[in-house]
């Protein structure tokens, strides 16, 4: 009779259904890599989550079934641990996001904005003037500034350059309430493996809270700057020429690019939860030892 310990087959047996579902995500991620043409550090990364994401739940399913005494047992533990990372835990999280940004800056209703823009048509235009001087000097030596009196065609892009302006500011306090959430995501994704493999991939792709949050900044600053060319334009009192046009196709916004900030602190994360697993997982079964 061969003797044998029961820790090690049953460690030799989670290590081949490890290697099994390491061949299943590398293949499909290979597949994704290959037909996307992204051989980048982005791609490396990309399998080194997924890799990471398999081995903790490959050790996860060795921690719960080496203590069950039947597969129904096994079946309902390793589902529990599912249900409780993936689905309870990011929904609570969702949840107290929600709640902890409820005070926050929050989008206005259609009739609102126009009510708005209806008031600040009926601020006084000197007022406005004021301010526009005082943000952008050197229109005092523009032909318009010696007006006694602006035109109704130059006075409205006072009116306009002033909504602008609020946008700006707007944008600027939504940009601070954003980075605050985006800060506290990142605060509590260790939470949830889940999470934190949904927040690396969207860094990956250029779709996360902070991808959206400069791309929205650039937009916003785009239209500043066409609003300070009209004005600048306007206060000149003299007729587009070709040269102007010319210099307005010149400011198109540059299309813009998310750039990839890296998934380093995912990957830590990704790391610990998977020793963790496996550091449970392989002291249950040394626990649980027999020899026969």
């Amino acid at each position: 009779v061969q003797r044998g310990r029961a820790s090690s087959w049953f460690l030799a047996r989670a290590v081949a259904v490890t290697a099994l579902a390491l061949a299943a995500v590398l293949t499909v991620v290979g597949v994704a890599v290959v037909r996307a043409g992204a051989f980048t550090q982005d791609s490396l990364e990309l399998v080194a989550a997924a890799v990471l994401y398999t081995v903790l739940w490959t050790g996860l399913l060795t921690a719960t079934a080496v203590a069950a005494r039947t597969r129904r047992e096994a079946a309902l533990a390793y589902g529990g641990a599912w249900v409780v990372l993936v689905i309870l835990v990011p929904t609570l999280m969702a949840e107290r996001a929600l709640s902890s940004s409820a005070s926050g800056v929050t989008l206005t209703s259609a009739l609102e904005q126009r009510a708005e823009q209806y008031e600040g048509y009926a601020e006084d235009a000197s007022a406005l003037v004021g301010q526009l001087y005082a943000a952008r000097p050197g229109l005092k030596e523009l032909p318009a500034a010696s007006l006694e009196t602006l035109p109704p065609e130059i006075e409205r892009h006072v009116y306009d350059w002033s909504r602008v302006q609020g946008l700006v500011a707007e944008d600027q306090e939504r940009s601070a309430a954003e980075r605050q959430s985006i800060a506290a995501a990142e605060r509590t994704m260790a939470w949830s493996p889940a999470v934190v493999l949904t927040l690396a991939f969207e860094r990956l792709a250029g779709r996360d809270l902070q991808a959206a949050l400069v791309y929205r900044q650039a937009v916003v600053q785009a239209v500043a700057e066409r609003a300070d060319w009209v004005v600048e334009r306007a206060w000149q009192t003299a007729p587009l020429s070709l040269a102007d046009f010319e210099s307005l196709v010149a400011l198109q916004p540059e299309p813009h690019r998310a750039a990839s900030t890296g998934i380093a602190p995912h990957l830590i994360v990704l790391l610990v939860w998977a020793a963790a697993a496996w550091g449970v997982g392989v002291l249950r079964v040394r626990r649980l030892e027999l020899d026969f």
